[in-house]
């Protein structure tokens, strides 16, 4: 089993993108050996059905009640990853970080352009 590593997804009004993006990142990480990862959304007070889709999807959520904007929604996915302890980017994993999100923007980054 190798380390934990969170992906802190902060959303707000992501309705239409969520299901894309999560998927895009579970197939990515598949690929990615000793290495546990766990994807954690950041609802950071959406008005549509972020939330809703989240749930019933089964995807880890936290939902804020009012919009603290990107590093308020960042701040609280990373304070809830330290306190579970996962890898925040240490040398030793660095590499597989780096592959990670080549990877990913390679398959989406279509899609992060657009949006």
């Amino acid at each position: 089993m190798g380390k934990l590593i969170s992906i802190v997804i902060p959303c707000y009004n992501e309705e239409k993108t969520i299901n894309i993006i999560c998927e895009a990142i579970q197939k990515t990480m598949e690929q990615v050996d000793d290495m546990e990862y766990e994807l954690l959304l950041v609802n950071d007070g959406s008005s549509d059905d972020t939330l809703k889709l989240c749930k019933e999807n089964h995807f880890p959520v936290i939902s804020l009640p009012v919009n603290l904007g990107l590093s308020g929604g960042f701040q609280t996915g990373m304070k809830y990853a330290y306190r579970k302890n996962a890898e925040t980017g240490r040398k030793k994993y660095k590499d597989k970080v780096l592959f990670f999100f080549k990877e990913f923007w390679q398959r989406s980054g279509n899609l992060c352009r657009i949006m």
